[in-house]
């Protein structure tokens, strides 16, 4: 095949260099909840989501994506921000399954799961990156932080695809 699983390990362990809390992989069920229902079901229920405004409801509503303005059924992972011991980290979710088959052929699913994966997993790596830069990041923290999405989701595709 075609070493997606290979390549896919490899980023996991390690994370394109970026310092990331931790990387769960759900099933899709889980990426439509909410953000404090998504770090409930990986454990982490003692942590609270930092949510980013967005200006305008088109894209965004209450800081999270509005399922009836976007393709919300190809979201196939997520970056959720967690602040530990004063510091703000990244928490990845990345769906663990994908459901076209291949006909009797175990490993062509396999290396299709670990390369669609491998795509969701770079793109939220990207968005990690963007939310560590310093000084001209898409995200900014602070008492409000906000999030220019638009520029925020350009950023992690042109990311995932270096």
């Amino acid at each position: 095949m075609l070493g997606h699983e290979q390549f896919l390990k490899d980023l996991v362990d390690n994370k394109d260099g970026l310092k990331v809390h931790s990387i769960h992989f759900v099933e899709k069920a889980i990426l439509h909840k909410d953000p404090q229902e998504q770090l409930d079901s990986i454990g982490l229920e003692n942590f609270e989501p930092i949510f980013f405004s967005v200006k305008g409801d088109n894209y965004c509503k209450d800081g999270q994506l509005n399922p009836s303005s976007s393709d919300y059924s190809t979201l196939n992972g997520g970056t959720i921000n967690i602040e530990v011991n004063g510091k703000v980290k990244q928490v990845i979710l990345v769906q663990n399954d994908f459901p076209i088959e291949f006909d009797d052929d175990a490993e062509a699913q396999k290396d299709y799961e670990a390369m669609m994966q491998l795509i969701a997993l770079s793109h939220e790596l990207g968005h990690v990156k963007d939310m560590q830069l310093e000084g001209c990041s898409n995200f900014l923290y602070g008492n409000t932080p906000k999030v220019n999405l638009v520029e925020a989701e350009a950023y992690a595709h042109a990311y995932s695809l270096n």
